[in-house]
């Protein structure tokens, strides 16, 4: 279901909906990489039930986040049991629901895309196992995305070799010098 489209909204929907076949959850967010901050750029279950849009706008840091910088360093799953045990567990007002949670990296090929992060209203709602089979979706999911980056760069390389053809092709009509400047 992944890789049948090469449009990426259509990716990160199709794993938003795909997600909660491999692990249920209560919450399920998505994390992509921009520089190195983490943005949130979809999210389903109780997180869209206690934020406002607002909490749509979410960005942080790398730095100022242990739990996603733990996740990118060791490549694999992090399991929380308990979030109110965990020293890292960032107090975002739309998540202080959460008792338990588990992330895994979005990643191929040596290229880190983001996370994907899973909630419970439950502590100990995870086990070995579904972090195993996060990762492995995961691990599709990386696969996926960048697959539609790719198809978006080169969708752009042939808008701008179109352009310089008509660019090209206007200035090698006869025309006089200002409407070539025009051109």
């Amino acid at each position: 279901a992944l890789v049948q489209t090469l449009r990426l909204d259509e990716v990160l929907d199709r794993i938003m909906d795909n997600v909660g076949k491999v692990v249920a959850s209560d919450s399920v967010s998505l994390l992509l990489l921009e520089d190195q901050e983490a943005a949130l750029v979809r999210s389903r279950g109780n997180f869209d039930r206690e934020s406002s849009q607002d909490g749509l706008q979410f960005r942080t840091k790398l730095v100022d986040s242990p739990i996603l910088l733990n996740i990118m360093q060791i490549g694999k799953p992090l399991i929380i049991p308990d979030t109110l045990k965990e020293p890292g567990w960032l107090d975002f007002p739309p998540t202080r629901w959460v008792r338990s949670y588990v992330g895994a990296p979005i990643h191929s090929q040596g290229e880190m895309f983001g996370f994907l992060n899973l909630d419970s209203a439950t502590p100990d709602a995870f086990t070995e196992e579904d972090a195993n089979r996060l990762q492995i979706f995961a691990a599709q999911a990386a696969v996926a995305i960048r697959n539609a980056r790719l198809f978006e760069t080169v969708q752009r390389g042939h808008a701008q070799a179109a352009l310089i053809n008509e660019i090209t092709t206007a200035l090698n009509q006869p025309v006089e010098v200002p409407g070539i400047l025009q051109t």
